[in-house]
């Protein structure tokens, strides 16, 4: 669980407003609008209900719905399409007959199921239990591709878990058990569970989410050596009583190994840069980072060939995924990936060997010894560096001189 405003750790706060952002939990603090993730829940509700199989077929009418006076739009003129397909691509219409064939009774039930609209009680100050209020005929239309419904990334981890575990929904819990120095358990955690869906709704919709992955907006989660199913998720910040047309939260959620999961994790990248502000080009990405990661460290071992499809990481488009009037439709251009690239070695203090080997372009390259890990990253993502890092703890080395 972590947090991070782009401020300095190594400097001090400047005011008060800046000490409170920086503690600030916002994995269960801050609520938000999903965007495309929550269509989780809409279809998890379908299937469980027997009203929609994986390869039944939806009219997506050419990517537009008319709802309450309002045009909803996809992010390409879809035509007919599978429910499989329909979530990978992200179909706002499809999420929408969807939900209408769900009614508003069985979608707020779902809804509630998840662990939406109510705190998950794991015992983290300040947690707030977002939620949808009354789900009114007018917002049957925008609930379910996730908009009118307030979650919290803990939330959304949950829900993600929920389909990993089989089904059952598990109370998150920050420690399993308190143990003393003398070895006596002082503390058995107990995390409620329920179940939300059947095993067998389950595994359809892990097979929707790793079509997202494989095939879908969420290339971009894909990990070489495992299996990985998720969601993408984008959606437009409100600014002045109106949706933002330049503001948006990019988020991805979902678990890996998809074949035997150990880890759920939940993305949110609060106004990511505009042209690369999407699920799955911001908050996708950052989930590959964390399974790739964490995965050999906890050894478990790879569950499908090495190789992946390296498109995503040579910019290749992926499918379009519109927010609800269609921002889609006319998608600017990437912006340039940062051309300077750097490695420093990062290591316990007095560490016995260093060594890194880099190549870049050295213009912007800031001064990062003595710097934090987390820091030093920090430090580069402003200067607009990619830094690629060997080690843990204070910064010792960099093979790129700092910038004069």
């Amino acid at each position: 669980m972590a947090s991070s405003f782009g401020d300095p750790l190594h400097e001090p706060p400047r005011d008060a407003e800046a000490l409170l952002r920086r503690y600030r939990n916002r994995a269960v603090m801050d609520h938000y609008e999903p965007g495309s993730v929550f269509k989780i829940v809409t279809y998890a509700g379908a299937f469980e209900e027997k009203l929609l199989t994986r390869q039944q077929k939806i009219d997506c009418q050419g990517g537009s719905i008319q709802m309450n006076g309002h045009t909803i739009l996809d992010g390409g003129r879809y035509g007919a399409l599978t429910a499989e397909e329909a979530f990978a691509k992200s179909s706002n219409v499809a999420a929408i007959k969807t939900g209408l064939r769900l009614g508003r009774d069985r979608l707020l039930r779902y809804v509630e199921r998840f662990g939406f609209g109510q705190p998950t009680e794991v015992g983290l100050a300040g947690e707030t239990p977002g939620g949808v209020g009354q789900l009114s005929d007018a917002l049957l239309g925008a609930v379910p591709m996730g908009y009118s419904v307030n979650v919290t990334p803990l939330q959304l981890c949950a829900a993600a878990a929920t389909i990993a575990n089989g089904g059952v929904w598990v109370q998150p819990h920050v420690a399993r058990r308190i143990v003393s120095t003398t070895g006596d358990v002082l503390l058995d955690i107990k995390p409620r569970t329920r179940r939300v869906v059947s095993r067998e709704t389950a595994r359809e919709m892990t097979d929707l989410m790793r079509a997202v992955v494989e095939r879908g907006t969420g290339k971009r989660a894909s990990v070489r050596g495992y299996t990985t199913a998720g969601k993408t998720g984008t959606a437009k910040k409100v600014e002045r009583g109106r949706y933002s047309e330049t503001r948006y939260v990019a988020s991805f959620v979902g678990f890996a190994p998809a074949t035997r999961p150990a880890l759920a994790i939940a993305v949110m990248i609060d106004e990511p840069p505009y042209g690369r502000h999407h699920g799955g080009d911001a908050a996708a990405p950052v989930f590959a980072r964390v399974v790739e990661t964490l995965l050999p460290l906890l050894k478990i071992p790879p569950d499908t060939s090495p190789e992946v499809d390296p498109a995503w990481a040579a910019g290749a488009p992926l499918p379009r995924e519109a927010t609800p009037d269609g921002e889609a439709a006319d998608r600017p251009a990437p912006l340039p990936r940062p051309t300077t690239q750097a490695t420093v070695l990062a290591a316990p203090p007095n560490p016995e060997t260093t060594s890194v080997v880099t190549v870049g372009d050295a213009r912007r390259m800031p001064d990062l010894r003595g710097l934090s890990l987390r820091a030093a990253l920090m430090a580069c993502a402003k200067a607009g560096v990619r830094l690629e890092a060997t080690g843990f703890g204070i910064v010792r080395t960099q093979s790129i001189p700092p910038a004069h």
